[in-house]
This record gives structure tokens, C-alpha cells and sequence, in this order.
């Protein structure tokens, strides 16, 4: 999430835990809606997935995940406006490749958490802070990788950014986009 302390400077406590709560929850449905979907973890207003992806169809179903995920900001903040809230505005990394998983902590101690190790998961997360960065950064950015694995289709909609050597755009789910253009 882009600004968040800015909502916090803005709104009532009450009011933030709204904002967050709907926010957090709806990604979540979104992220369990794909099939690929493997791990899900919340940490501050950042809210983020890994999915398995052994064909290429799924990375073309991941890609759908995030532009579900793009459109449920539009219809929240829709729904925000409605009631006086200020918009929240978001950055989206998407990378792949392979990755470690490993259990870290201290057995028996309660804190012993699952932990996604190596440079595509810093890589999602550095393509995430450029997504929306300023106005000439599109909200979906995805690596090179990635985007070489799309279909033809995906592709078409997404551009070059060689500031940060990856490929971005402002991607929608359409039957999203399509209720939300009714509820206007």
C-alpha cells in the first residue's frame, strides 16, 4: 500500500481498521481464489503470495490473480469514496523463478515460521515499491522472466520500463470492471 501513513495522519484509528481490514481480507480471497496458491502472509499493509506456477498456463492464471487483485482496489475505493474515505493506492511485484522455503525459528518456542529465501522473493518486493512509484509507474510490475513466460495475449498488455528493467501496466479483471462501471 502507497502512502499509509498518510491515511493514519488522515483518519480515526476506527477508520484505519476498516480501511486495512477490507483491504487485507478481500486480497486474501483473492490470492485463495487461485488453485496455485501455496503461501499467504500479511506483514504491515503489505499483503503477499507465493504460487506455484509448473506451466505456463499458470503463470498466465497468476498474472489474472493480479490484475483480480488491481480491480478489487478500484472497487474498494469506489466504496470507499462513498463513505468520505480517502483512496489507498497500491504497487504490485510479481516475479518467478525458484525459491527456498525453509522452517526458521526456535522449536517449541512459538515462533517458528515458514520463510521464502532467495532473490525472487526480493525481487517481487522490489518490483512491488516501483509499482505506482510516481506517475509514469503503472501498478503491475512484473520481471523480465516473468513476462517472457506470459501468453501473447498478457503480453500485449504490458510495457517496457527501462528505468527498472522490467515490464509494467495497469491491467484489470474485466468482469471485475465490468460491476464496478454498473454500480457508477
Amino acid at each position: 500500500m502507497r502512502e499509509s501513513k498518510k491515511l493514519a495522519e488522515k483518519h480515526s484509528k476506527p477508520v484505519l481498521a476498516k480501511i486495512y481490514r477490507a483491504y487485507i481480507s478481500e486480497l486474501i480471497a483473492v490470492f485463495r481464489n487461485n488453485p496455485n496458491s501455496r503461501e499467504i502472509s500479511i506483514e504491515g499493509d503489505c499483503v503477499w503470495g507465493i504460487f506455484d506456477t509448473p506451466s505456463k498456463a499458470d503463470i498466465d492464471t497468476t498474472f489474472s490473480t493480479a490484475s483480480q487483485a488491481a480491480s478489487l482496489i478500484d472497487i474498494l475505493n469506489y466504496k470507499l469514496s462513498k463513505k468520505g474515505i480517502s483512496k489507498i493506492n497500491i504497487g504490485i511485484g510479481i516475479s518467478y523463478g525458484n525459491s527456498l522455503m525453509i522452517k526458521s525459528g526456535y522449536k517449541g518456542s512459538g515462533v517458528n515460521e515458514v520463510t521464502w529465501m532467495g532473490t525472487l522473493v526480493a525481487e517481487a518486493a522490489k518490483l512491488c515499491s516501483y509499482g505506482n512509484r510516481s506517475f509514469s509507474d503503472h501498478e503491475i510490475m512484473v520481471s523480465k522472466v516473468f513476462f517472457y513466460n506470459l501468453n501473447d495475449q498478457n503480453k500485449s498488455l504490458l510495457k517496457y520500463h527501462s528505468t527498472y528493467d522490467c515490464y509494467h501496466g495497469n491491467v484489470i479483471a474485466t468482469l471485475m470492471n465490468n460491476w464496478l462501471k454498473q454500480q457508477v
